[in-house]
């Protein structure tokens, strides 16, 4: 167990996190979604929802001293070096291991697909697709915040540069509390209800944020935005998990980060053009607002016991 830790921290990158959630989610059956993040029972940390941070320090130092183009080069050797070595001391749990004494209870058993199924037999179900868009949705909202945090702190608020650089700091913290948050509330409450939640929350938080001008409200608002955001990511692999089985979640959730890919363009993208063509944000976030109304009868559609056929 000591050596799966170690390799847990050492895991430099989200694109990464799919092999190591699914030795966690094997050694944690009992709380996938607490022990896929790396904070149940078995792990004490994840590298996920902070591994985009802990390169910028060194980053900003080497483009200052090298450049851009070689800082790349350097922080992709690294990565080469590190994440390979750190996969080494990954182990799945033996066959049909669990932790002693313990039983699946019969709502845990019950949402839980009856076998593993392999990543071409995960992706021709209409379950696969349904967590994909989920994921995309969630992403492109919380995305799109991120990307204009600074200028919409600016223009609501009226803050200088620097004091929105400060609230981009503190906000951000959020995407690291939500994927721990929502990941030990879907253990309790099931992932279906926990997805509803998150959409049905992110509703009322888009639509009131282009009207507030405090800085506390907006960092309060904002924060919670990326809990949600954050709380995506946190939960996804354990649902991957409950529909297609523990055994190839590494593959199965791995190909849905696509939709994290796509989002990552398209979110920002929308709230840029927004923004240039009417002149504020309080379009573009009740855009979003409206997307995720639509957004929470998705995860509804995945009903409690439906195994993917």
């Amino acid at each position: 167990m000591k050596r799966n830790r170690v390799s847990i921290g050492a895991t430099p990158d989200d694109g990464s996190t799919s092999g190591r959630e699914n030795a966690l989610m094997n050694l944690s059956p009992a709380r996938r979604a607490a022990g896929g993040m790396g904070r149940g029972p078995n792990a004490p940390a994840t590298a996920s929802s902070t591994s985009d941070r802990h390169p910028a320090p060194i980053a900003t130092t080497l483009i200052a001293s090298v450049g851009v183009l070689k800082t790349f080069s350097y922080l992709g050797l690294a990565y080469l070096v590190v994440t390979p070595a750190a996969g080494l001391f990954m182990r799945n749990p033996p066959e049909g291991w669990r932790p002693a004494g313990w039983t699946p209870a019969p709502a845990q058993a019950a949402e839980r697909a009856s076998r593993d199924f392999a990543l071409n037999e995960a992706v021709r179900t209409r379950q696969w697709w349904t967590l994909w868009l989920i994921l995309f949705l969630n992403v492109s909202a919380g995305i799109s915040l991120i990307s204009q945090q600074a200028p919409l702190f600016q223009e609501l608020a009226g803050v200088s540069a620097a004091v929105a650089a400060g609230m981009v700091g503190i906000v951000s913290i959020g995407n690291a509390v939500g994927r721990i948050f929502w990941a030990w509330l879907s253990d309790l409450i099931t992932r279906r209800a926990t997805f509803a939640i998150m959409f049905v929350l992110q509703v009322v938080l888009f639509w009131v944020l282009p009207d507030l001008s405090s800085s506390a409200a907006l960092i309060v608002i904002a924060f919670a935005i990326l809990m949600c955001y954050g709380g995506g990511f946190g939960t996804m692999p354990a649902a991957a998990a409950d529909l297609f089985g523990a055994r190839n979640v590494g593959p199965i959730y791995g190909l849905m980060l696509t939709a994290w890919g796509l989002a990552s363009v398209f979110g920002p993208l929308m709230m840029a053009e927004m923004r240039q063509t009417t002149g504020s944000y309080r379009g573009a976030l009740h855009i979003i607002a409206g997307v995720m109304a639509i957004s929470m009868l998705l995860p509804l559609t995945l009903r409690a016991g439906r195994k993917p056929s």
